[in-house]
């Protein structure tokens, strides 16, 4: 029998929690500085997962642009690791459903991917 805690998805659903808790830092700097900093001295910006830097912009802008695409890199990134790892138990396969019914930032298309890879491992433990 495995224990709960041991199956892997609780660790990758934690490394997705600290990677949206990065993503909300900088998106919670960003808006103060978008009160601070004349719309001239803020022009740089994501768009289409590009980023697009204009050289007379705040540094503190340009660096706030930079930590967003990083840490938005890093939430698709831990996103794409939770249909990586199957859940191995029935409590792993709730946990993952519940964070995903909780969270509302996810990359395009993660709810059927997500849907078919608790599907697969729900099978599996079927089988197994």
């Amino acid at each position: 029998m495995t224990l709960p805690n041991a199956d892997p998805i609780y660790a990758a659903i934690e490394r997705m929690k600290a990677a949206q808790a990065v993503l909300d830092t900088v998106v919670g700097e960003y808006s103060k500085l978008e009160t601070l900093l004349p719309e001239d001295k803020r022009r740089s910006e994501n768009q289409g997962g590009e980023l697009f830097i204009a050289p007379d912009d705040d540094p503190h802008w340009i660096d706030n642009e930079r930590r967003y695409r990083a840490a938005s890199d890093g939430v698709d990134e831990r996103a794409a690791d939770l249909l990586k790892v199957r859940p191995t138990t029935i409590s792993g396969v709730i946990a993952l459903l519940r964070y995903a019914q909780d969270d509302s930032c996810w990359p395009d298309n993660f709810a059927d991917d997500l849907l078919g890879h608790v599907a697969d491992a729900l099978e599996a433990m079927a089988e197994g």
